[in-house]
């Protein structure tokens, strides 16, 4: 069936009146579908949503969200900037261009001693995380370092 039939058939049923006196019409739809949400917690979400408070978690995951996006960020840029001056001082030669290379280099692995730093204070976070969730389906797994320097590598 294509869409334009549909629509077609759509647009004569209401013309006919088929629509007309259903229950709640005229009045704005209630897009909260509390189905989902425990009887017993139904009062404690509808409280918290009606005064814009989220639930630790949520706001937790956020937060862990922009970390792992920012760490990655730093840790893209450092890279870029090794690679680059990595493909300037191939050819460097002399006591200079060899101290140039391991300064380089060190620059590198410094970059990544921070990434980890902040991969382990990500992982704390995400830790208390899982704790907090409602349901185990909402855990977030570990951010493994070196699978992330690894892929930039790689």
């Amino acid at each position: 069936m294509s869409w334009n039939l549909a629509g077609e058939q759509i647009e004569k049923a209401m013309q006919d009146g088929v629509f007309s006196n259903l229950r709640g019409e005229g009045k704005p739809f209630n897009f909260t579908d509390e189905n989902s949400v425990p009887e017993e917690w139904r009062l404690a979400y509808r409280i918290m949503k009606d005064n814009d408070i989220t639930p630790e978690w949520i706001g937790l995951k956020k937060e862990i969200e922009d970390a792992i996006q920012q760490a990655r960020e730093k840790l893209n840029r450092a890279y870029r900037l090794y690679h680059a001056d990595e493909k300037r001082l191939a050819d460097a030669s002399g006591t200079g261009g060899v101290l140039k290379r391991l300064e380089v280099k060190q620059f590198w692995r410094a970059a990544q001693n921070v990434f980890r730093k902040e991969v382990e204070e990500i992982n704390r976070k995400i830790q208390i995380f899982n704790l907090k969730v409602p349901a185990s389906s909402l855990t977030r797994d570990l951010l493994k370092a070196e699978r992330e320097i690894a892929r930039l590598e790689g």
